[in-house]
């Protein structure tokens, strides 16, 4: 199994409103590594497929992601009952 697959099994297990990943930005010595495009990149390659908004704050040297799981639609059967 792909480590894509394991975390969409671990972010699709949690129970929340919203879940957040933060990642650093910069080394621990404050380079620029292009550490901010690999993560950005590893994030949305690994949520790809679910039905997650993903909210992207960036700070200085951190990047932030919320991710909100989107409600059912009505056309998926999980709606109002008859």
């Amino acid at each position: 199994m792909r480590i894509a697959d394991w975390s969409n099994l671990l972010i699709e297990g949690i129970d929340a409103k919203h879940i957040v990943v933060s990642f650093p930005t910069s080394s621990f010595g404050g380079r620029d590594k292009g550490m901010k495009e690999n993560y950005e990149s590893m994030l949305e390659s690994i949520t790809d497929g679910l039905e997650l908004r993903l909210t992207k704050v960036e700070f200085a040297e951190e990047l932030l992601f919320v991710l909100t799981p989107l409600p059912p639609s009505p056309s998926d059967g999980e709606g109002a009952r008859g």
